[in-house]
């Protein structure tokens, strides 16, 4: 992914959490690198075992993060590598994760939306800066059904 896109999501996380949250700035760092470690991490699993589809239509503002597979998957993957991180309790936990992600994708939809890249797959691949070619093996059946099993 771009490198000066994630930076940028990351200083704006700092401050959300900030703003949000009266935590020491240790701990909002530790927080904020979790989350841009963790929102990376779920996002190419999600895709490995599920395809692009969501992503896609999330991107494109076809359909609603909130609610969605993708949403409770990158929640709860994030939520555990919090909670293993043991820095907040588990209400502090909960709460954390859950505007996390939902700003995270908010942040990745605006990004999108701000970088003059086309309204479709072509345009996705190239704001994530991501091998088109590798999504198409990614989005195969036999993938997707491999995808499962890790």
């Amino acid at each position: 992914m771009n490198l000066e896109f994630l930076n940028k999501i990351n200083n704006e996380l700092i401050k959300d959490i900030k703003a949000k949250h009266n935590f020491d700035d240790a701990k909002v760092l530790t927080i904020s690198e979790a989350g841009k470690s963790s929102i990376i991490s779920s996002l190419k699993q999600f895709v490995l075992k599920n395809g692009t589809k969501d992503i896609e239509e999330i991107l494109l503002d076809k359909t609603h993060f909130e609610g969605s597979k993708m949403q409770s998957f990158c929640y709860q993957n994030f939520h555990k590598d919090i909670a293993e991180k043991n820095i907040l309790n588990k209400q502090q936990t909960d709460e954390v994760a859950s505007f996390l992600i939902n700003q995270l994708i908010s942040q990745f939809k605006t990004g999108f939306n701000a970088s003059g890249n086309t309204k479709d797959l072509n345009g996705i691949c190239q704001f994530l800066s991501i091998d088109k070619a590798l999504l198409g093996l990614v989005n195969s059946p036999v993938t997707k059904f491999f995808g499962n099993f890790f």
